[in-house]
């Protein structure tokens, strides 16, 4: 699957509204009404320009839980090289970065009536 496809799966679902969000056993799980997401890849929130936290950090599951109503309003392609790891805006201006660094299933999204999107950085499209 190519980014661009995946990027337009979800951009068509938006605003997602955040009603669950869970960091456990470095596992973010994040979702709404009839879609979710889940990583076991490292991320990060941004404020602006600066982190505010990052899922490496021993407190990081408080702010994660923060994330609780609040609406992605944006979504894009981490970096410049075709990538499939999401970088999500929210409706607050704070960003949600996750970063794959295992070829198996670093994330998996679910939207209602759309197929289910697997990472696979390692496949030559990114996804399936």
């Amino acid at each position: 699957m190519e980014p661009e496809f995946f990027l337009e799966l979800i951009r068509r679902h938006l605003p997602l509204l955040i009603d669950r969000a869970e960091y456990s056993d470095e596992n973010l799980s994040i979702g709404g009404r009839e879609w979710s997401f889940n990583s076991t890849s490292p991320w990060r929130i941004l404020a602006g320009k600066r982190l505010h936290v990052g899922s490496y950090e021993d407190d990081s599951y408080a702010p994660a839980a923060k994330l609780v109503g609040r609406q992605i309003v944006r979504v894009e392609a981490q970096g410049s090289r075709g990538s499939m790891d999401p970088s999500f805006e929210l409706d607050d201006g704070s960003v949600l970065e996750v970063f794959s660094c295992h070829f198996l299933e670093p994330w998996i999204l679910r939207l209602p009536d759309e197929p289910i999107v697997v990472a696979s950085p390692s496949a030559e499209e990114g996804a399936a």
